[in-house]
């Protein structure tokens, strides 16, 4: 009797799995006519990221499918067993975790790239229960972060030495109270950053071409010349990335199982993964809603932007940029 209570449990927990699956592709696919009617240009890469979503949704469909004909065929041959004992229920082989990536909800945040989310905050966003602003939580160990790591790093690079010291400058000015100064500060500190790393990256790939000739760092990241005199063109090359902290390059990976989470109470562990991708992929975080609002703040168009989260959001940057340039300085 436990035998067969176990072999239903598992089964059905796929079932739901399964109809989950298919409640999410009806929910983004409905997001994605609603953004389409809305003909908004900058409303590209979240139908984009909706569309990705869906086809991962699809993939994960057919693995799930396959895994319940498996288990039922095994149930007919009393092999069940076996399998039993590899597969735990719920929301289990690890792999099922992957659709609270793919919720509406959480795509749209474009939370996935920023400093401390765990899975368990994931979860609860995707669900409802929290919104991105709960993760200014992590604040106070960002900044300690930043202090310890980013900071000494980068100030031990001549090319990077002047930008470390408007990003400390920024950090004093926020603890000063002067949190609309330090705000701003990040996000020119953070363009030039990233533009000094893309022109070390543009000449290691042999590209011949300066950043300085890129008005905007979109332009930049995406490699959108307007140079028509050129034949061909520019395209930055895929690398092979060692991702051990970000839940961001997992996600990318379609149908890669979180091979080494540590499943606890709190989900606080991450994966250890290879990824094969390129200089605009991983500064794509860039380009969607935080160039959104970073345009509206340098434009002029928002008087009060001293928010806490922001500056959060602004040292998640910062973080994440630093791990970028460790790949291309270290990993050579």
């Amino acid at each position: 009797m436990p035998f067969e209570k176990t072999e239903e449990r598992i089964l059905k927990s796929i079932e739901e799995t399964l109809a989950t699956i298919d409640v999410l592709i009806t929910s983004n696919n409905d997001h994605i006519k609603i953004l389409q009617a809305s003909d908004n240009k900058r409303n590209a890469w979240r139908r984009k990221a909706l569309e990705i979503a869906v086809e991962k949704l699809k993939i994960h469909k057919n693995r799930k499918l396959k895994e319940y004909k498996r288990m039922v065929s095994n149930s007919k041959n009393h092999s069940f067993a076996r399998m039993a004992n590899s597969i735990s229920y719920g929301y289990n082989s690890i792999q099922d975790y992957d659709i609270f990536f793919l919720t509406p909800t959480f795509i749209l945040e474009d939370i996935l790239w920023v400093y401390g989310p765990t899975l368990r905050d994931v979860i609860e966003i995707s669900l409802g229960r929290e919104n991105k602003i709960s993760l200014e939580k992590y604040l106070p160990t960002l900044i300690t972060h930043i202090t310890e790591d980013v900071l000494p790093y980068l100030s031990d690079k001549k090319e990077f030495r002047q930008r470390s010291i408007l990003i400390s400058e920024a950090m004093l000015a926020a603890e000063s109270g002067f949190v609309n100064a330090a705000n701003v500060l990040l996000m020119t500190s953070i363009e030039g950053v990233v533009r000094i790393l893309a022109q070390h990256v543009l000449d290691a790939q042999g590209l011949q071409v300066k950043q300085y000739e890129f008005s905007s760092l979109e332009n930049l990241i995406t490699l959108n010349h307007r140079d028509k005199n050129r034949k061909s063109a520019l395209q930055w090359k895929d690398e092979i990335f060692n991702d051990k902290e970000s839940l961001y390059h997992y996600q990318r990976s379609i149908g890669e199982p979180f091979k080494n989470i540590l499943l606890k109470h709190e989900i606080d562990e991450v994966v250890h993964i290879k990824t094969f991708t390129n200089f605009s992929e991983r500064f794509e975080f860039l380009v969607n809603s935080y160039k959104e609002e970073r345009n509206i703040i340098i434009h002029g168009n928002k008087e009060n932007f001293d928010e806490k989260w922001r500056y959060y959001l602004l040292l998640s940057a910062v973080s994440k940029t630093h791990n970028e340039i460790k790949h291309y300085y270290d990993n050579k």
